[in-house]
């Protein structure tokens, strides 16, 4: 059984191969391939940027917040496991 990554490698070569043909019923499996390409890049969790500890009034850890990596939708919460703007995995450990 691949990982996400593997596949993403695997992928990738089928894309390398596609793009070198010319013939024209090849060019609906290369629009699938690169669709499959980003949906997977996507479920590859990635930590957010700016990762901050958000305190309460009383100064007690509240929640953590960062921005999304892929589009840069900033406050996503340690609640979020996607991005709703992108739909990009986060990885907050």
């Amino acid at each position: 059984m691949m990982n996400n990554e593997e596949v993403m490698v695997e992928l990738h070569k089928c894309l390398d191969y596609i793009r070198s043909q010319s013939n024209p019923s090849v060019l609906d499996c290369k629009k699938a391939l690169v669709f499959a390409t980003q949906t997977l890049r996507k479920q590859i969790p990635m930590k957010p940027n700016n990762i901050k500890d958000i305190l309460d009034f009383s100064g007690k850890y509240y929640t953590t917040r960062g921005d999304c990596p892929v589009c840069g939708r900033e406050r996503v919460s340690i609640s979020d496991s996607y991005c709703d703007n992108c739909g990009q995995k986060f990885d907050w450990e």
